[in-house]
């Protein structure tokens, strides 16, 4: 089943506009010589020449995955608890293609002249400044007339009472338990094993043609990368809640269970709230999300908040009570 959107779309309609503008001047440019200016000192001199596809890079895929990046942006701030709040990267996508938009202008004209353009006209500042405030000024308008409704919290049907009945079964008898979840997302995957690869190719590259004594420090950092492979994994045990990243299993918290004060499911807004997936701190808590809006909130004894992100909130937060008694 196709998901339906929340974000809309004519949100982007300035970084659209401005798309739209560049790829009409483009058309009108063609077609384009075999060599076209791609770079221009300050007294006007083209200073680096290149091929049409570059021309096409620059005006037809960048600009679109700007937009790409916006629409993702968008939606999901609108999926989250607080997504009726302004949202200051609505701005993104118009501000950014706007002042592409820009920069642009001046050198649609002398495009199709190729290797004869000998200077830029003069650079049009105001028009690469008045595109983007513009697009953003509307952006802005459009942002605030934005509707929201909340998104649909669907009650879970998961069933924590055996869980705890389980769990308090074993505690009574004396017997060691473990209940254990995972947030490994695809995009942590491809970011680690990416990531990796790129800085082994980079540390081949330095060791082959540049500084040597650079490799072995990226063999490190690609080494010390793909130790996150597995996301995070949070345990509960009669003993202690602990959050463990990777294969290796690196420890990023642990609090006895007898110093938690207390356990609530919470619903949060990963950009709003902390600017972002990951490993995150605000001013009241450290959080351990890798996706989603739902997790569990620990308070300790001593003050120290945390909050663990988790597919199964409820869950988690029944195993959390049931080792601390208070179930």
């Amino acid at each position: 089943m196709i998901p339906r959107f929340r974000h809309p779309w004519w949100l982007h309609a300035p970084a659209l506009a401005m798309y739209a503008g560049m790829l009409v001047a483009l058309v009108r440019a063609l077609p384009l010589p075999s060599r076209v200016p791609m770079q221009f000192g300050w007294d006007g001199q083209p200073t680096r020449w290149g091929a049409p596809w570059e021309v096409y890079l620059v005006v037809v895929v960048v600009p679109l995955v700007l937009i790409g990046l916006g629409f993702a942006a968008g939606e999901s701030w609108a999926r989250q608890p607080r997504g009726g709040h302004f949202n200051p990267m609505a701005l993104f996508d118009a501000v950014v293609v706007g002042l592409i938009a820009g920069i642009e202008v001046p050198w649609f004209g002398v495009l199709s002249q190729g290797e004869a353009v000998r200077f830029m006209p003069p650079w049009p500042w105001l028009t690469m400044l008045e595109l983007p405030l513009g697009a953003a000024a509307v952006a802005i308008t459009l942002e605030i007339l934005r509707p929201w409704q909340p998104p649909e919290r669907r009650v879970s049907a998961e069933q924590t009472n055996g869980l705890t009945a389980e769990i308090t079964s074993h505690q009574v008898a004396g017997q060691r338990w473990v209940y254990w979840e995972a947030q490994n997302p695809a995009y942590v995957t491809v970011l680690v094993v990416g990531v990796s690869a790129l800085l082994l190719v980079a540390a081949w590259q330095v060791w082959e043609h540049l500084t040597p004594w650079l490799a072995p420090e990226l063999v490190i950092a690609a080494g010390f990368l793909a130790l996150c492979y597995g996301g995070v994994r949070t345990s509960v045990t009669a003993e202690a809640v602990q959050v463990r990243l990777g294969m290796l299993g690196i420890r990023l918290m642990e609090l006895p269970t007898n110093e938690v004060e207390e356990v609530t499911v919470h619903g949060f807004s990963p950009l709003a709230d902390f600017g972002g997936w990951g490993i995150r701190e605000n001013r009241e808590m450290r959080a351990f999300f890798f996706r989603g809006d739902q997790g569990v909130k620990l308070r300790a004894k001593d003050g120290r908040q945390f909050l663990i992100g988790s597919d199964h909130p409820e869950r988690l937060a029944a195993a959390i009570g049931a080792a601390r008694g208070s179930v």
